[in-house]
C-alpha cells in the first residue's frame, strides 16, 4: 500500500533540498502547482504519470520517492543517507559515524 503522506513528504524534502519552488517544480513536472501542493500534503493520489514525471524533473527515481511504501528500499535509504554526508567535514564524517555505531548498537540490545 502506498502511503500517499510520506510520497508528498518526499516530494518536498527533496524538491526543497533541490532549491526548487513548488511553481518551478510543476513546471517541469508539466502539472499545476496547485496539484503538486495537493500531492505534496498527501491530499490526493497521484497516477504513476505524474509520480514518474515528479520523479524525473527531480531527477530522482520513483523508488526513492517511494521508499516508505516498498518493502524492499534498502538502496533508497542508503541513498538518503549518502546524500546526508555530502559535503560534510572529516571531522563531521567521524563523529556522524560514531553516533550511527552507538545509535545501531542500542537499537539491537
Amino acid at each position: 500500500m502506498v502511503d500517499y503522506k510520506r510520497l508528498g513528504e518526499r516530494i518536498a524534502q527533496t524538491r526543497k533540498s533541490q532549491k526548487l519552488s513548488q511553481e518551478k517544480l510543476a513546471e517541469l513536472a508539466d502539472i499545476t502547482a496547485t496539484n503538486l501542493s495537493h500531492i505534496e500534503r498527501g491530499k490526493i493520489k497521484t497516477s504513476i504519470e505524474t509520480l514518474v514525471a515528479i520523479a524525473n524533473a527531480l531527477n530522482v527515481t520513483s523508488n526513492d520517492l517511494l521508499c516508505d511504501s516498498l518493502n524492499h528500499s534498502t538502496q533508497a535509504l542508503k541513498n538518503q543517507i549518502a546524500a546526508c554526508l555530502d559535503g560534510c567535514t572529516m571531522q563531521e564524517l567521524h563523529l556522524i559515524a560514531d553516533v550511527a555505531a552507538a545509535v545501531k548498537k542500542r537499537m539491537r540490545e
